[in-house]
């Protein structure tokens, strides 16, 4: 009989530790299979990320390229202006009236250009501003990253999965 108790307490002891062990493997491999997800998540995000910097970049170009076309083309109709009040001031008998009409031409395309620059130097900002955002963004990703990646979990452990 003493013998039989034994057994059943070896067979009791153990089949808890073999339960409790089993429990423990599942959790790790579960723990494993989330961190893998993370992980994969991260990637992710840290490419969109980066996509995000490329498109940012791309209209940020395209923004100065805007801007430089509109303001050459502002400063050639501001030259166009001065062209033609020289024009005018050779005719004494119509300065008066061609300088008053040109320097109000002037003065327009002075204050269209001021707006144009003004609208130019805010989508600049714009730009600017979202290409910052998506550069820290990236950035804290790729910290998360090195994080995990500086930190593995042991092998041995992925291997009892």
């Amino acid at each position: 009989i003493q013998q039989q108790r034994e057994q059943a307490r070896y067979d009791s002891v153990t089949g808890e530790a073999y339960e409790k062990l089993a429990d423990a493997q599942q959790e790790v491999s579960d723990k494993f299979d989330e961190i893998d997800q993370e992980l994969a998540d991260a990637r992710e995000e840290i490419e969109d990320g980066w996509q995000e910097i490329e498109d940012g970049e791309e209209e940020l170009d395209d923004a100065e390229k805007e801007a430089d076309e509109a303001f050459a083309q502002a400063r050639q109709e501001i030259e166009d202006g001065y062209a033609q009040l020289a024009e005018g001031s050779a005719q004494l008998d119509k300065a008066e009236k061609t300088i008053a009409d040109e320097e109000g031409k002037l003065a327009q395309a002075r204050t269209q250009l001021e707006q144009q620059q003004a609208q130019a130097q805010k989508q600049l900002a714009a730009a600017r501003s979202q290409l910052e955002e998506s550069r820290n963004q990236a950035e804290k990703l790729r910290v998360d990253k090195s994080a995990v990646l500086k930190n593995p979990p042991p092998r041995n452990f992925r291997a009892s999965r």
